[in-house]
């Protein structure tokens, strides 16, 4: 080996190659803030045609089409919370969990409201198999509203110290 090579010096990247990955690495992030965008604008489009379905649910006056109607609104508000979440991406804020916390515990508020309309329209259900698992859902969304409100203690505790 020739001392010349031993002490060679590292090959700095030229400006043309950092010019290159600088263009790569704006057009990805303007692909990722596009994709974002449309995701967002297509998830508020089917929260409002979801909007104007739980309206027409309200023409129905039985407890099965309130229960459905209220169903869908809450899958709406679900709905704008994920797009809430992606408004809070492209304006480049700090991530937050707390909408996801928010989505977890109106999901499983759902999710017991439709297992209580069934179980309030099946004549003859309580002595079932099928009776005993509707209340062990009913009985796990009870049990991840729990944990997301004292999730959401916590976290609100770990933010604001002394609140």
């Amino acid at each position: 080996m020739s001392p010349s090579r031993s002490h060679a010096m590292p090959i700095a990247p030229h400006h043309d190659d950092e010019a290159k990955e600088s263009r790569v690495t704006r057009a990805l992030q303007a692909a990722d803030h596009g994709v974002h965008v449309l995701a967002a604008a297509v998830l508020f489009a089917a929260a409002l045609l979801m909007i104007g379905h739980s309206v027409a649910g309200f023409r129905d006056p039985s407890a099965h089409g309130l229960l459905k109607a209220i169903n869908d609104i809450l899958f709406v508000l679900i709905i704008m919370e994920v797009v809430a979440t992606i408004v809070r991406h492209l304006q480049r804020r700090r991530f937050s969990l707390y909408p996801f916390l928010y989505i977890v515990i109106i999901s499983s508020i759902r999710r017991i409201l439709v297992v209580e309309a069934q179980l309030s329209m099946e004549v003859g259900l309580q002595e079932s198999v099928a009776f005993r698992h509707a209340l062990m859902e009913v009985a796990a969304a009870g049990g991840l509203i729990v944990a997301m409100v004292v999730a959401y203690w916590l976290l609100r505790h770990a933010d604001h110290p002394g609140d």
